[in-house]
């Protein structure tokens, strides 16, 4: 997924109301940018840290700027935008980076069971359901990724729908998309949403297949790159 134009840097000096941060920079001074994130963002919006953002081509809009990603005092990259690991995927998905998904349809937002899915793909006539989850939580000092990052009724809801299209036979995956540079593997935040974590469980033994991925991350661009692991309790 590319950021056209690239992104400019700024300094993070708060974020604020979940969906605003202020920055600053020589030339613009201290603004206010949207932060398209509903997450707790735990260690992914520090003040002092580098915040690079994108500028919205409608001069009408309330908040132009928008934060995409945030470089941590260590120097490791994070994609805070959420709405853009749907984007990622399904980039990966139509160019066959996916194992197993290679070729395939791609229908977007499907909805079932009064929950909405991010993908419904079809590869030689047999359809699979997909549900992306964007992760950028790290244990401080480690390599290992948790999500959530709070405790979340609607990702506990794409589980649940997960786990009832595998027990019904049919193909259903869900993604992590890991958009921090730090996180090697992945786990269920079992320590933040512990019913998020049983049914985390639940679902791969129902046999919904559970896989993460790891991120190339700059101010160009985010894109797809190695499976890592994920680990149960």
């Amino acid at each position: 997924m590319n950021f056209t134009p690239q992104l400019q840097s700024s300094l993070l000096i708060k974020r604020y109301k979940r969906f605003l941060v202020d920055v600053e920079t020589a030339k613009l001074g201290l603004f206010t940018i949207h932060c398209a994130n509903t997450g707790a963002m735990t260690g992914c919006a520090e003040p002092g840290s580098s915040a690079w953002y994108s500028t919205s081509p409608n001069p009408k809009q309330k908040y132009p700027h928008s934060l995409e990603l945030v470089t941590t005092k260590s120097g490791h990259w994070i994609g805070v935008n959420t709405h853009n690991a749907n984007k990622i995927v399904k980039e990966a998905l139509l160019a066959g980076q996916i194992d197993h998904l290679k070729g395939v349809k791609v229908e977007t937002e499907v909805t079932l069971d009064n929950s909405r899915l991010e993908f419904k793909v079809t590869l030689n006539n047999t359809e699979h359901f997909i549900e992306v989850k964007s992760v950028t939580l790290c244990a401080e000092g480690s390599n290992i990724g948790y999500f959530p990052d709070t405790t979340s009724t609607r990702a506990n809801k794409h589980l649940q729908c997960l786990t009832k299209l595998a027990q019904q036979g049919k193909n259903a995956w869900l993604i992590d998309c890991v958009q921090y540079s730090a996180i090697l593997q992945v786990r269920a935040a079992k320590h933040i949403a512990p019913e998020y974590a049983e049914l985390l469980n639940q679902a791969k033994t129902a046999g919904v297949i559970i896989k993460a991925f790891f991120c190339e991350i700059s101010p160009k661009a985010i894109e797809l790159t190695e499976e890592i692991p994920v680990f149960y309790e």
